[in-house]
């Protein structure tokens, strides 16, 4: 997100007024926006410009614009629940471990959840006050043991793709 000008309403967003200069590079001095910091919920919209945006912008935008436009509410409500596990062939159960599944603790299950809300409120005549909040988090899971069937691929020799 070096190269990519992030603007938050049309205002240009940055992470900090501190440049760092830490030895020669390509991205000297440059630090990319935090964009995790705004909840899904509270946008309205996502504006993108690529390639030649930094005709229009400056160098800033090499790489492109990413506009995120607020939600714009004076009334109404939005709550959302997600809930989700990654499922594998494994349960669990030793008997059923082999070369193709782990057998920890999870069982090959990682759970995850989120949970955000978004409120307009109006303000005097023509003001708003729109609130948005996001909670999520997810269970470790383990990838780390390879599948029989992709163990085979760097031995095998497929003549339809060489």
């Amino acid at each position: 997100m070096d190269f990519v000008m992030v603007l938050l309403n049309g205002k240009r967003r940055h992470r900090s007024p501190m440049l760092a200069w830490l030895g020669p590079g390509l991205a000297q001095g440059s630090q990319g926006p935090d964009v995790s910091t705004i909840p899904a919920i509270s946008l309205r919209q996502v504006e993108l410009l690529r390639d030649s945006a930094a005709a229009q912008y400056g160098s800033d935008a090499i790489g492109g614009v990413v506009n995120f436009e607020l939600a714009d509410a004076r009334e109404g409500g939005t709550v959302h629940l997600t809930t989700g596990t990654l499922l594998t062939g494994n349960d669990g159960d030793p008997a059923t471990c082999g070369a193709s599944f782990s057998c920890d603790d999870l069982g090959g299950r990682a759970g995850q959840h989120a949970v955000a809300a978004n409120a307009g409120l109006p303000l005097g005549a023509s003001g708003f006050a729109n609130l948005s909040i996001e909670y999520g988090g997810s269970q470790p899971t383990n990838r780390a043991v390879q599948t029989d069937e992709a163990a085979a691929v760097p031995g095998a020799r497929d003549t339809a793709y060489v």
